[in-house]
């Protein structure tokens, strides 16, 4: 069993942390531009963007960034070492309550699941999210009535909470699984409680500009997200999906005749549903669902348990998960090479502007910003920083000389880019 946790945990990390000195993606970007980058231990508590701040990650990430280097390698260390801590805990929580070959296919499963392979991967509070709800959902599940257990189950909740707010829905699957057993136990309830309100703190500095954000963004119904919830869960492939279906069918057989795993599921199943269909937030993505990886590969170790020959089947899905994913990790973001365009424009003493929203504060100070072309100033050099801005980019090509794309980015300039690249030198 020691093998197969360490075996896990190293090939996990060995996978999350491939090609770590890959640009950052828009959102890693704004997060450690705008919270980690100045240094400021306390801005995480204090500054939000929309909703690209994690506050308790942030703070951890500007705490390594003061020690070593806001560099991608750095900042996505933590996230790789989270993601395959939560691979190599749940392989030995799952090898311990039932045996290595369940935890083997489970383990496979939650290591290759799209939506958890992209998460740990990027300098974002995901990984830190899936790690603190393994935490707390074992010290759960197998009862850990220490003191030691309360205090990390109020504090794994309360990280958690602080780093992002759906992981109230692994609070809201907490609660109905208390309160279906007999007798409820009330004191793991006001554990949760007081982890909730603890990580609620992180927030005070915060709420407004949160819910401001989410009155301008207002609404929009997102057609596809219960697709993409699948295939970020079960994987992008439809063989992946089509077994891993077969063997969550099989689980729920057994499993939803217990009463505490139905109202596990169905109480943060029907707060998801509602934020979906009713409250339609314009952001809703499902990468905020990571934490719904683990009960997957909970079912799919349960299973194999009870069918060993099932091995197999598992061990495919988690392979053709993977191979699906194989162009996101040859995809090599923009956010860098737009930066050194900023950089090299402002060495040739010209003045450079960005389209829509600039991630690129990363790297080097953010230039001016505009959303519209009438909005446009005197600007030199205008790029493109991610891909909402292309008809407006499209207009502003008939009054520059020079325009040029790179990965999907556009750019427009008073000078060639043979000029700004020989202007270049030494960004990084």
């Amino acid at each position: 069993m020691r093998l197969l946790v360490s075996v896990s945990g190293v090939a996990a990390f060995a996978l999350y942390f491939y090609g770590a000195r890959r640009s950052f993606t828009y959102d890693e970007a704004n997060t450690i531009g705008t919270f980690v980058r100045e240094g400021d231990l306390l801005r995480p508590f204090r500054t939000q963007a929309v909703f690209n701040n994690h506050p308790i990650f942030s703070f951890a990430e500007t705490v390594i960034a003061r020690i070593s280097s806001p560099g991608e390698p750095w900042m996505r260390l933590l996230p790789a070492l989270l993601g395959a801590g939560t691979v190599a805990l749940f392989a030995w929580w799952s090898g311990r309550r039932l045996g290595w070959v369940a935890a083997l296919a489970g383990s496979a499963v939650l290591a290759t699941a799209p939506i958890f392979v992209i998460e740990v991967r990027e300098a974002r509070g995901y990984a830190l999210v899936a790690f603190c709800a393994l935490v707390a959902s074992i010290l759960l599940v197998d009862d850990v009535d220490t003191p030691a257990g309360r205090i990390g189950y109020a504090a794994a909740i309360a990280v958690g909470v602080g780093t992002h707010l759906y992981v109230l829905l692994v609070v809201l699957a907490h609660v109905g699984y208390l309160i279906a057993r007999r007798p409820i136990d009330r004191a793991r309830l006001g554990g949760a409680a007081v982890g909730v309100a603890l990580g609620g703190l992180a927030y005070l500095g915060l709420w407004r500009s949160m819910i401001d954000s989410a009155r301008m963004r207002g609404h929009q119904y997102h057609s596809e997200f219960a697709s993409d919830v699948a295939k970020g869960l079960l994987g992008r492939s439809e063989v992946a999906r089509i077994l891993l279906a077969l063997l969550l069918v099989v689980a729920a057989r057994d499993l939803l005749r217990r009463r505490e795993i139905v109202t596990a599921l169905a109480l943060p199943g029907v707060a998801v549903v509602g934020v979906w269909m009713v409250v339609q937030p314009t952001d809703l993505y499902p990468r905020f669902l990571i934490a719904a990886v683990l009960p997957v590969a909970a079912a799919v170790a349960w299973t194999v348990c009870r069918h060993r020959w099932l091995l197999p089947v598992a061990l495919v899905a988690a392979a053709a998960a993977l191979a699906a994913q194989h162009h996101d990790f040859q995809v090599e973001p923009p956010i860098r090479e737009a930066a050194q365009l900023v950089a090299a424009a402002r060495e040739l003493g010209l003045r450079p502007c960005a389209m829509g929203y600039p991630a690129i504060g990363a790297y080097t100070e953010p230039p001016v910003r505009f959303t519209d072309v009438a909005q446009v100033p005197d600007c030199d050099v205008v790029v493109q920083v991610n891909t909402f801005g292309d008809e407006m980019m499209d207009r502003l090509r008939a009054h520059y000389p020079q325009h040029w794309v790179f990965r999907d980015q556009q750019v427009v300039s008073t000078v060639p880019r043979s000029e700004l690249l020989d202007a270049f030198d030494g960004f990084g």
